[in-house]
């Protein structure tokens, strides 16, 4: 293995373990390596004012981390980048998939559907919650619109990114 550091993803609002490292380039050897860390362990160490310690696989690391609204600035081994925190959970209601349709933020199941077919909402309208990680997601309007359909019942397993809801928005 080269003298390169795995590359960690900073998801959800938190440092995590990325659920595919970043491994970058396409030579064997990268591959490898992104599979060996597919399931590594991930954990902060120590956390002194901006000073973070961390382990990752079998290798340990510091870094300063500075926020900046939804950015985080990592300062290590003399090199900078900037880690834009996404809080997938929090914009669920927001994605949507191919043309007009609001996706599953994750895979879970429906739990319940709130409006009926046909029905015209205004924007922020609960449409249908579902469940995933023992926790419960409401899948809201992004507009004020139409509901064309709803594309799984309530009981349904979803796979993430599943188009859940064919919607119009009004003109």
């Amino acid at each position: 293995m080269s003298g390169r550091r795995p590359a960690l993803d900073l998801a959800g609002g938190a440092l995590a373990r990325p659920d595919r490292p970043a491994v970058r380039g396409a030579e064997p050897h990268a591959r490898a390596l992104a599979k060996r860390l597919e399931n590594a362990p991930l954990a902060i160490v120590a956390a002194r004012g901006t000073r973070l310690e961390v382990r990752f696989a079998d290798r340990a690391f510091a870094a300063d981390v500075v926020r900046d609204g939804d950015d985080l600035h990592v300062f290590a081994n003399g090199r900078h980048r900037v880690v834009t925190l996404v809080d997938v959970i929090a914009h669920a209601g927001e994605s949507e998939l191919h043309d007009r349709g609001l996706a599953a933020p994750m895979p879970g199941r429906v739990i319940a559907i709130h409006v009926a077919r046909g029905a015209r909402v205004t924007k922020g309208t609960p449409l249908l919650v579902m469940e995933a990680m023992k926790m419960e997601h409401t899948i809201i309007a992004p507009a004020d619109g139409t509901v064309d359909d709803f594309l799984y019942g309530v009981g349904e397993q979803v796979a993430e990114g599943a188009a859940l809801v064919a919607f119009t928005r009004s003109a």
